[in-house]
């Protein structure tokens, strides 16, 4: 078989899977709706703030003063005179009650008392309490501080932020923080290498079994065409196919959704095409091994829905379980994954997903030759 035959083979072949209404409508149409779908399902929600409500009898400055901090540790406060409710706590959020005239408590050194109100156990109330308690420190710092300048100490002045701070504390995060990915970031790579498996492992499983039924491969063999080739034409038109629907996935991101390549964009397309190779032998092996295209269709979108769920396509690989996340990197969906994220969310270099392609390299090789011959047996 020369070169032209070959590529008449693969084009035809292609053509006859875009023939197809349905194949249209799943490889060019349903990706928007799964790929908006997951990513509202999975978006990071803005963190809304915690609703205090304060009663301050007799505010002065020092209360002021709490108030100000309550503020800027981002707290929504509620500020009222006295409590009226019949129920200790607000319908919802925490309740704090700060003794009448703090300011002056704090300077004659009466005992008194913050009560904060939560359910048991809140972590929202354990928070508040500690900062309700570094509020106390700053404002005797600050009345501290008033004396050692020797300033006349008086409520007024509690109200007035210390201006010189000897000593300041900088914290520092000591590595880089791995972004989990959300919303478009995990959404546009995870519908892209469902789809992809949709496209070679049902489309083209369905198409090799219909050729098997209706006699057109063992009908090829009696031109002059060579068994190989045949098996050849057929990775071929998936390899296309797949390809095609990885490139229309990155325009789709790119273009809609504003998603990037990242800094090595060839490395992303390698990756799909590693990908592609991959599941191209198991899409050729279902259409060899299978009786009717009936069966083809489950068997390919069972596959298909397993491995994107298990391999991280649905939701971020990094919220998994340890256990559960070396079960998805076993699997050609999981390595995918993990590559796209690393080059399009987190920005690495192509070096770092050098193991990943050469896992999918190494069970593209695998698969292929596995299935390749198993559909030579079937034509001879």
């Amino acid at each position: 078989m020369n070169l032209r035959q070959f590529l008449m083979l693969a084009a035809t072949d292609l053509k006859r899977m875009l023939r197809r209404r349905d194949t249209l409508i799943w490889l060019l149409i349903m990706p928007l709706p799964y790929i908006y779908f997951f990513g509202f399902a999975f978006k990071d929600s803005p963190a809304e703030p915690t609703r205090v409500t304060v009663v301050a009898a007799e505010a002065d400055a020092g209360s002021e003063r709490m108030l100000a901090l309550l503020t800027a540790a981002e707290y929504e406060l509620e500020v009222i005179e006295e409590w009226t409710a019949e129920e200790p706590l607000p319908s919802s959020g925490l309740r704090i009650d700060l003794p009448p005239r703090l300011g002056e408590v704090l300077l004659t050194g009466t005992e008194a008392t913050v009560t904060i109100w939560a359910s048991s156990g809140s972590m929202d109330a354990i928070r508040l309490e500690v900062l309700v308690q570094k509020a106390l420190v700053e404002l005797r710092a600050g009345a501290f501080s008033h004396l050692v300048r020797g300033n006349d100490l008086t409520v007024e002045m509690l109200g007035v932020p210390i201006e010189v701070v000897p000593v300041v504390v900088d914290a520092s995060d000591w590595g880089v923080r791995r972004e989990v990915p959300s919303g478009m970031k995990q959404s546009v790579p995870g519908n892209m290498v469902m789809f992809v498996l949709m496209s070679v492992l049902v489309t083209g499983a369905i198409r090799l079994l219909q050729d098997r039924e209706q006699g057109h491969l063992q009908r090829l063999l009696a031109y002059p065409v060579a068994a190989g080739g045949v098996v050849a034409a057929q990775f071929v038109s998936l390899l296309v196919i797949g390809i095609a629907e990885a490139f229309y996935f990155l325009l789709l991101g790119r273009v809609i959704f504003g998603q990037t390549l990242g800094p090595a964009p060839w490395a992303v397309v390698g990756i799909m095409i590693l990908l592609v190779a991959a599941v191209s032998g198991v899409g050729v092996l279902l259409g060899s091994t299978l009786k009717s295209a009936k069966q083809a269709a489950a068997v390919g979108l069972l596959l298909t829905l397993s491995m994107s769920a298990l391999g991280g396509c649905w939701w971020p690989m990094e919220i998994l379980p340890d256990g559960m996340k070396m079960a998805a990197l076993t699997l050609p969906t999981g390595q995918t994954i993990h590559a796209l994220i690393r080059l399009m969310v987190w920005e690495d270099a192509a070096s770092a997903v050098l193991p990943n392609a050469l896992y999918l390299a190494v069970f593209a090789l695998v698969s292929c030759t596995l299935a390749a011959w198993v559909l030579r047996r079937r034509l001879v």
